[in-house]
């Protein structure tokens, strides 16, 4: 009510999953252990990242009970929007409860292994396994169903006000730690069911400024998302320092972010509330300037998240995009980010002059055709690596897909 007399909309942060509060956590799978996440190593309750235990989202009696106090909360509370975090499965190796294995088996036609040991390397992140790779979209695909079922529930309840926020952290990594591998959930897919995709931003030892190399590359992906939903990205960060929320309001700005999540509980308070309350008012004042902004670039670098997960290459093919994002930065050219999704799309690719595929190794059909008649109107190509060499669930290819297009085939890869 207070929010709602300032003009200001109310959106409820809530966790699915797991909650932060240990007790009220540990006291629910206590009671019913039959509604946790299973770790498949050990056949047990699954801790989660906040070592706390974590409940399975496949549960039925779990999500009739979540839903139903969801209910409660919207018919009770006069809500402009939810943000439903956590809607997650917690590492590697969940779930592995019977519910999934079930319901895995029922929709793929597979079983998930038992006896799974820590160093197994023929199952986990093991791309050459059809299995694993199943697991992995049949993971994001039970993540997407749940939150289009929260939709659907607020926008039945209160119509006026079924605003739906998601976010991710660091959502370009890949290596050990992995939102797709270890969650379940990619920036990508929230497309499907969100109003606007923030980013949770955590450089190492959260150095806004020496971290932001890093950062960067994350915003420009976040936006190209934001933009196929037209919607306007928003960006989470964690002050340490008084200059923190000025130079990560700045950095956020130039690449299109006009909104912005302040947590009020880091240190030190006061000195960032000095700067917190100056800028928050700037940008509501000014929002409608800064918001729905359209990149001027006409040179394109593709973030290709089948490339990442879905093939060995993945890792190398990270630190390309991102050191290709940097290179353009510090040479001060604009160049925007596409997507999977966006190389498939003639229109988007109608307003480009230059696309550069670094390394961009998995490439459907679609996009291959979209690729060639974009080259064929005038458009420059810039390649490298394996480039098409993969098709779009990692599965190789005899020969690259653009080998027509680039004059020469592929014969072996030399390993240095």
């Amino acid at each position: 009510e207070a929010c709602h007399k300032r003009g200001m909309k109310f959106i409820q942060h809530l966790t699915c999953t797991d909650q932060i509060h240990e007790m009220a956590t540990a006291r629910y799978v206590e009671q019913h252990p039959d509604q946790a996440c299973v770790d498949m190593r050990t056949n047990r309750p699954l801790f989660s990242d906040y070592k706390t235990y974590a409940t399975c989202l496949n549960n039925p009696e779990f999500w009739s009970a979540f839903m139903m106090r969801l209910e409660e909360l919207i018919k009770g509370v006069p809500l402009d929007g939810i943000m439903l975090d956590e809607v997650a499965f917690w590492g590697d190796y969940t779930c592995g409860c019977k519910v999934c294995r079930e319901k895995f088996r029922n929709e793929t036609g597979c079983d998930l292994p038992t006896g799974l040991k820590s160093d197994d390397k023929a199952f986990i992140r093991n791309l050459d396994n059809p299995t694993y790779v199943k697991w992995l979209r049949w993971r994001k695909n039970c993540i997407t169903s749940r939150n289009l079922e929260v939709r659907a529930l607020i926008k039945k309840i209160r119509p006026e006000g079924d605003f739906y926020q998601t976010y991710l952290c660091e959502p370009s990594v890949a290596g050990m730690w992995n939102p797709y591998y270890t969650g379940g959930y990619q920036l990508d897919s929230q497309m499907d069911y969100s109003d606007s995709i923030g980013y949770e931003c955590e450089p190492i030892s959260f150095n806004h400024f020496y971290g932001w190399p890093a950062i960067l590359p994350n915003m420009k992906w976040q936006k190209a998302v934001n933009d196929r939903i037209n919607a306007d990205p928003w960006l989470y960060f964690y002050p340490t320092q008084y200059g923190d929320i000025t130079w990560m309001w700045i950095l956020g700005l130039t690449m299109g972010n006009s909104n912005f999540w302040f947590p009020d509980e880091e240190n030190p308070e006061e000195l960032v509330e000095r700067a917190r309350t100056p800028i928050m008012q700037w940008t509501a004042k000014y929002h409608e300037l800064l918001g729905n902004t359209t990149p001027l670039a006409d040179t394109a670098l593709v973030f290709s998240l089948n490339t990442r997960d879905l093939c060995s290459e993945g890792i190398a093919w990270r630190c390309g995009y991102i050191g290709t994002c940097q290179a353009f930065t510090d040479a001060h050219l604009p160049c925007k980010i596409l997507t999977d999704r966006d190389l498939t799309d003639d229109n988007t690719l109608a307003g480009l002059k230059t696309l550069v595929l670094f390394n961009t190794v998995c490439l459907s059909d679609n996009a291959l055709a979209a690729i060639t008649n974009f080259v064929s109107k005038g458009g420059s190509l810039i390649a490298s690596g394996s480039v098409s060499l993969r098709n779009e669930n990692g599965r190789l290819r005899e020969n690259f897909g653009l080998t027509e297009l680039f004059g020469f085939s592929y014969k072996q890869r030399i390993q240095s």
